[in-house]
């Protein structure tokens, strides 16, 4: 399970792939409510022409990352409406499709858990995930277990180039982030006010405090936290 998978209820989709070509170029939010999905064992990615000048168009399809991590935009949650739902879900099955653990020997008892996380091989890979993600490396520090995806140069979020995804979790204890890191020329300004926010509940004490991603500007990311 993901960070987020409990705060979700939604079922799978499937559409039939279609590419938008040049001619067919619209502003992001007619991209968003438009584009088409394709469904690859239960893999579902979508690609969008954003710009006819864009020279990554001779390269071949434009993948549209919203479709993966547009939830963040809903106060790092997703769970308003049925869009935000299948996004959510989308970016979980992202997720688990690279995510594995396995038992390794207990050298010392005192620090060693028994298992480790380790990156699927990419034979078994989705072919889709495969189209947009380079290459995926994992690191493990005295807080968090961390899957850092590097992209393929063909991937952008609502216009904009996406270099990096990072997925951080505890696995024995609650709590993570998941960060989009943008590449150095993205305008990150032209698409941080469709990022939101609302109070929400917090399950211990009951206390109301503000969902919302974070943006900074220096490192042109923004990170949703689940502490």
């Amino acid at each position: 399970m993901t960070i987020k998978s409990s705060m979700l209820v939604a079922s799978l989709f499937s559409t039939t792939l279609i590419l938008i070509g040049c001619a067919q170029t619209n502003a992001i939010t007619q991209a968003v409510s438009t584009a088409a999905t394709e469904t690859v064992g239960g893999f579902k990615t979508a690609f969008e022409d954003y710009d006819k000048t864009n020279k990554l168009n001779k390269q071949g399809d434009v993948a549209n990352a919203y479709y993966l991590f547009g939830w963040m935009e809903d106060a790092c949650i997703g769970d308003s409406s049925a869009g935000y739902q299948k996004i959510a879900l989308l970016n979980s099955q992202l997720i688990e499709n690279i995510k594995a653990v396995r038992d390794v020997p207990i050298v010392d008892p005192v620090i060693d858990d028994g298992y480790e996380y380790y990156v699927k091989p990419k034979s078994q890979w989705h072919p889709g995930f495969a189209r947009i993600v380079d290459d995926v490396n994992i690191d493990v520090n005295y807080e968090y277990t961390e899957y850092h995806f590097k992209f393929k140069d063909n991937v952008f979020y609502r216009g904009q180039p996406l270099a990096e995804y990072y997925y951080k979790f505890r696995p024995e204890s609650e709590g993570g982030q998941e960060v989009l890191k943008f590449a150095r020329n993205a305008d990150v300004n032209s698409i941080w006010p469709n990022f939101k926010g609302r109070q929400v509940e917090d399950s211990m004490d009951g206390s109301l405090y503000e969902s919302k991603a974070e943006y900074d500007t220096k490192n042109k990311t923004l990170t949703c936290r689940f502490d």
